[in-house]
């Protein structure tokens, strides 16, 4: 069952966004923005999982940022934007497709991280007269970071796991889907298509040498 919905994603977002820069006027201040350099709009075709790659490579970056801000109000500023983008990866998580056990796990290790370094952010604004909206941030961090995870953990137990298998000489991208899939006829194309996606041989007849990786 889900920790939390994307609508409380959104709320969350905006409340501990709001929070951050109503903490003092210098921080509602924003300069104007272009429509051109708005949001890229939903049929933009973007993945949702490469979203949530995106979103939290940004919040590692704003992370990393705050440990040269020149004032309490600049790391303000930047721990704000680093809690917004977690929060767009929680919520884009709730809408990825997963083709493997093992690529959800990497997900849910990597937004756990990114929760525990804004988390320490938050936790060094609390000597600064933003301590009060901070510890509101590190609650709503701590929530997020818990249903992301109960969202992934729900389908991780329906995915297939990664296999690898290492030969010595040229293999048969089908010959091997028979041999994944063979006592189940029906899963042996969806098999062959899923090899042939992961390795890209040149020929799916001949898959080269070395590391192949399979979905069981």
């Amino acid at each position: 069952m889900n920790v939390a919905t994307p609508k409380h994603y959104a709320a969350m977002i905006a409340a501990f966004s709001a929070a951050l820069e109503g903490s003092v006027p210098a921080l509602t201040a924003r300069p104007a923005v272009a429509p051109a350099a708005g949001a890229p709009s939903a049929g933009s075709g973007l993945p949702a999982l490469a979203a949530v790659s995106i979103a939290l490579k940004a919040c590692g970056q704003l992370c990393d940022a705050v440990a040269d801000a020149p004032s309490a109000v600049d790391r303000a500023m930047l721990t704000a934007g680093a809690v917004a983008a977690l929060g767009s990866a929680g919520k884009l998580a709730a809408y990825a497709t997963f083709t493997s056990r093992d690529e959800a796990v990497a997900v849910r290790a990597a937004i756990a991280e990114a929760a525990g370094a804004v988390s320490e952010r938050l936790e060094e604004l609390g000597d600064t007269a933003f301590a009060g909206a901070a510890s509101t941030a590190m609650q709503a961090v701590a929530v997020l970071a818990t249903a992301a995870a109960a969202d992934i953990n729900e389908a991780i137990g329906r995915l297939p796991r990664v296999v690898v298998f290492e030969t010595d000489r040229e293999v048969d991208a089908f010959l091997l889907a028979n041999h994944l899939y063979g006592e189940r006829p029906d899963q042996v194309e969806a098999g062959y298509r899923s090899i042939v996606a992961r390795n890209r041989p040149r020929h799916p007849a001949q898959l080269p040498p070395g590391r192949i990786e399979a979905l069981k």
